[in-house]
Parts: structure tokens; C-alpha cells; sequence
């Protein structure tokens, strides 16, 4: 009788142990799925330390997070939307100094670029695009939170490049 009662305490630690241990699994799967801004940050967090979202930008239902960094970093950081409404880390561009920074990314298969610098007295960006060597008219970006500009490339079929530029609010080109 006595060991039947041991038995039957430990099996109820072992399911509390078990229910306890699923619980922490699921809260844990939580913490890092992209739904929430704290989830993605946590998320930045695990290969970069103590950087912080300060805006989030929506572009095609991905979304597009202005960071910075306790340690002079700056950049974007890309989630793509997953089926359940949470979101995947996709692509960062981390800088360590307060340079103008470009990337392209693809979403929902387009070309999109992104253009961003982290200075207070901006006003808008300017890019002009090369195709085929045949400079194409510029195009005045608005930029969101004061320093992220993006623009949809255009159909491509052959090379090209751009040539983007960064005005402040005095009308300085840089």
C-alpha cells in the first residue's frame, strides 16, 4: 500500500514536471515569434546585442524595423510574414557608423530598395537610376521616421544601377 502511494506520487511529479516543462516550451516559442516588438527584438537580440526597434514600416505585409544600438549600430531589419500571423527574421544591414547605407530586397517577388541613414536633419532622398547606361528621371523618395527611404525597382530586364543622395531640411545635398 505504501509503495503504491509512492508510486502514484511520483507519477503525479512527473506529470506536473512534464505539463510545467510544456508550458515553459510554448511561453518560450512565444517570446520568439515575431508577432510582437518585443518578440523581434528578442529576436535581433540573439546575434546582436542591446539593439533596439525605434520604427517599424510596413511594405507588403513584411515588416521593415528601424534599430539602434547602445553601441553606436544602426540599420533596417526585415520580417517576413509567416501563414499564423507571426513573423521569420529574413535580412539585417547593421552599420557601426553613421554612414548612408542601401540594400535591395525582394518581397512578395519584387525588388525594393531600401536607403537609410541615421541623421537627425533630414528631409527627403533623391535616387536616379542607370538602365542600359540611359539615366532615367530622378525620383524624390519620401523618408519615413526621418531616415528610411525605399523605392519599388523597376522591370529590369538587363543592368543597372542607382545613384541615390540625401537632402536636409537647409537643402544640402549629401
Amino acid at each position: 500500500m505504501i509503495i503504491n502511494n509512492k508510486k502514484k506520487i511520483l507519477l503525479s511529479l512527473s506529470i506536473l514536471t512534464m505539463i510545467a516543462l510544456l508550458a515553459i516550451f510554448c511561453i518560450n516559442q512565444k517570446r520568439f515569434d515575431g508577432s510582437t516588438v518585443q518578440s523581434r527584438e528578442l529576436i535581433i537580440n540573439k546575434e546582436y546585442q542591446d539593439l533596439h526597434i525605434i520604427f517599424e514600416l510596413i511594405v507588403e505585409d513584411y515588416i521593415i524595423c528601424e534599430v539602434v544600438g547602445d553601441n553606436n549600430e544602426y540599420g533596417l531589419v526585415t520580417f517576413k510574414p509567416k501563414h499564423n500571423g507571426n513573423y521569420d527574421l529574413s535580412r539585417r544591414s547593421i552599420n557601426y557608423n553613421d554612414s548612408m547605407s542601401g540594400y535591395d530586397f525582394l518581397i512578395n517577388d519584387k525588388w525594393y530598395d531600401f536607403y537609410f541613414w541615421n541623421r537627425e536633419d533630414l528631409d527627403y532622398a533623391e535616387i536616379t537610376r542607370i538602365v542600359d547606361g540611359e539615366t532615367l528621371p530622378s525620383e524624390k523618395l519620401e523618408l519615413h521616421n526621418g531616415h528610411i527611404a525605399y523605392s519599388l525597382q523597376p522591370d529590369m530586364k538587363s543592368t543597372g544601377s542607382s545613384v541615390t543622395a540625401f537632402y536636409d531640411i537647409y537643402g544640402n545635398r549629401h
